[in-house]
């Protein structure tokens, strides 16, 4: 099929892939829009794929490409079942590739990683640098390539505790898709552009990585740190494929050694967002 958008369909992609997922069914196709994800990838047109998910009694039966390959229970597991092909499909892009938890950002050509444990306000930070005028290439996962980085696609995955930190778009956040966690709490998929942010990916260098530790109620301050520290804070936030440790670790530090390291002590984020600026206009 063609890479057309069907009306009230949702579309999710990768770097190499794109699948269109539709539903007869109102209730589940609303649940789909979680999975939505179509950023735009610099590069050939993506490989596109039909998922047709159709209720069969009482359980659904997922069919792509006109091959019916699972049925499912119930929404719930119906959401977690293309959830993880997804997921599956978008490592496949880049198999031997390390995956590093991060965020990426794009200003003035000069690209700025955001890299935290949860909790450390990462995705918040993220949005309020993309609402300011960086473009966003992701808020979670990455590829460390020989080019430097690429982002894996993704939507902006925002925790109802986030709203009363991003106040100029809780209104868009709340009128997103979301699931409810176990605790009852919604985890909203944001389109970053529905808030009016750029959200482009492309492959290439990165200029300067941000270790990120939470300071909340504090002041913001960073600090320049060597590429041995700058390799450390990136080892804890690193998954290896099909790859094995010592060749990840290389590819870690030859991305270390071509940027600038930083140890942020991330407290109020308007000081947060004025310095994050300020290292980005340093570069240029």
């Amino acid at each position: 099929m063609s890479g057309e958008k069907r009306s009230g369909a949702t579309i999710s992609r990768t770097l190499t892939h794109r699948l269109t997922l539709v539903s007869p069914d109102p209730a589940m196709q609303a649940t789909l829009g979680y999975l939505a994800c179509d950023p735009e990838v610099a590069g050939p047109e993506p490989s596109d794929s039909l998922v047709e998910v159709l209720p069969s009694g009482r359980h659904w039966r997922i069919v792509e490409e006109g091959r019916a390959d699972i049925e499912t229970l119930g929404v719930d597991d119906t959401l977690a079942e293309l959830h993880g092909r997804l997921f599956d499909l978008s490592l496949s892009d880049r198999p031997s590739a390390p995956i590093l938890h991060a965020a990426s950002l794009v200003r003035n050509g000069r690209r700025i990683l955001l890299v935290g444990r949860k909790g450390a306000g990462k995705t918040t930070l993220t949005l309020r640098l993309a609402l300011s005028g960086f473009t966003l290439e992701s808020d979670e996962n990455l590829f460390v390539t020989g080019a430097g980085i690429v982002a894996r696609p993704r939507g902006c995955r925002i925790k109802e505790s986030s709203l009363p930190w991003l106040p100029r778009i809780a209104d868009v956040i709340e009128g997103s898709p979301f699931i409810v966690d176990y605790r009852g709490a919604r985890i909203f998929n944001l389109d970053p552009r529905s808030a009016g942010v750029s959200w482009s990916i492309a492959e290439g260098p990165v200029d300067a990585i941000l270790l990120l530790r939470s300071n909340h109620g504090g002041l913001t301050t960073a600090r320049d740190i060597p590429s041995m520290a700058l390799i450390r804070g990136l080892m804890a936030e690193i998954a290896v494929q099909k790859q094995d440790r010592v060749s990840a670790f290389a590819s870690l530090a030859r991305l270390a050694s071509a940027s600038r390291g930083f140890d942020v002590s991330l407290g109020d984020l308007d000081g947060a967002i004025a310095l994050v600026e300020a290292i980005t206009a340093s570069m240029c």
